[in-house]
């Protein structure tokens, strides 16, 4: 697995900070996880992305995963009010 970066999510309202950690690889052995707390855990090629229901926001942290330009985002967020993630 290569590091891609990292995203920062700060919840304008109550401060509470989130973080993800992002990874790539073109290859891989063993065994994934089946489900998480998260859901189910799969591999899938950037291809059918676009086929995908996917979390929200996750098309905006595309560009860490395949700009090498990007290695962290930031995103703020409220109870009524979703934001766009910034990067660096």
């Amino acid at each position: 697995l290569k590091s891609c970066g990292v995203i920062h999510w700060c919840n304008e309202d109550t401060d509470e900070r989130y973080l993800a950690f992002l990874y790539k690889t073109s290859e891989y052995s063993g065994n994934l996880t089946d489900n998480t707390r998260e859901g189910r855990v799969f591999w899938v090629d950037i291809d059918v992305l676009s086929n995908l229901e996917l979390s929200n926001n996750f098309e905006e942290c595309l560009p860490i995963f395949l700009v090498e330009n990007y290695s962290e985002g930031f995103g703020l967020w409220n109870e009524s009010d979703q934001k766009s993630m910034i990067y660096k």
